[in-house]
Formats: C-alpha cells, structure tokens, sequence
C-alpha cells in the first residue's frame, strides 16, 4: 500500500486506487495465508479485508475497545495477526494492545499497557501463545497470552485466584471459572 491510498499487487505490479480505511491509513497486516489483510487508521478503526475478492469482512472499533477508563484513545499504530489467522494484535499511539477474534470480531479480554509509550511493532510467537510488543521507550517486551499460562501466572503472583469481581474487570467476555 502506498502513502495515497493505491493498493500494489506485487505479482502484477497492478496499482489500484482503493480506500481501506476510514481515516488516514496508520499501519497494515496480512495474515501468515496472505488471505486477510487488517488496515488500521488514525481516527483508531481496523477495516477488515478478503485479501483476493477485495470484499470487506468488517471493522473494528479499536478506539471504543480499549478506551475503557473514559480516555479517548489515538490511533492504530502497529498490527499483527496471529500464526492460526484467528487472532489479530492491534497496538495504540497511547501504549494500549488489543487482541481481536476474527472471526466474531469481539475484543478478547482487556487492552495490554506497554510501559514504553507507543507501540511501535508487534509479533506472535510462532505457537501463537506468547505475544511481543515494540515501543518507542522499551524496545521488547513479552506477554504470555494463552489462557492456561495467564491462569498460572495469576495464581502464582496472587496466590489466590481471581475474584468475581476481578474476573469481570480483568477478563471479559468469558464466563467465570475458579482459576486456582
């Protein structure tokens, strides 16, 4: 994609004139099957793409998503899908993460906080269960994000597991499980 809007197919060196996003285009993803591409923007929206028909498979609100605490939140910084294609990484220029399922289109969990300002870059481990985030002030950091190893980390630092209370602040849209 280039700075105008003009989409390139490498193979054919075709340049399409082609909108992707709402806003001004921030950051793209292709998925690791080259079949869906993610186009995020300033306003903070993901457009949803089917790479091949060009047919737009949704948008998500990342701005809502992970403005939880009332802060309006800026736009899409950095993206990455994961190794499955089940799973998009959205990062902020506020320093926020948001994990996406693509095919509901629903927000899995609450926003990542990197301690390091903007995110500038994101990568999934290749079992898909480890997530890395890039920031302008720290340049790597890690995030263990399936649940069964975000469960033991819990009950490790804790010692207990998470109230009912703490469950619906901290991992939403799941139903509550006794977690140690």
């Amino acid at each position: 994609m280039t700075p105008d809007g003009k989409v390139i197919d490498l193979a054919s060196g075709k340049a399409t004139h082609r909108s992707l996003t709402q806003g001004e285009p921030t950051a793209v993803a292709l998925s690791h099957d080259g079949e869906r591409l993610a186009a995020g923007d300033d306003s903070g929206w993901v457009t949803l793409w089917d790479r091949r028909t060009w047919r737009r498979l949704g948008e998500l609100p990342i701005c809502s998503a992970v403005a939880s605490d009332g802060d309006d939140s800026e736009g899409v910084s950095a993206m990455a899908f994961s190794h499955d294609g089940r799973t998009l990484a959205v990062g902020t220029d506020d320093g926020r993460v948001q994990l996406w399922d693509v095919t509901t289109g629903l927000a899995i969990g609450a926003a990542l906080y990197s301690s390091g300002g903007p995110v500038m870059a994101l990568a999934f481990r290749k079992d898909d269960r480890t997530l890395y985030v890039s920031s302008r002030h720290v340049p790597l950091e890690r995030y263990e994000i399936a649940p069964d190893r975000v469960a033991f980390e819990v009950c490790r630092r804790t010692g207990s597991g998470l109230s009912l209370s703490e469950w619906r602040t901290y991992v939403r849209n799941v139903p509550y499980t006794a977690s140690c």
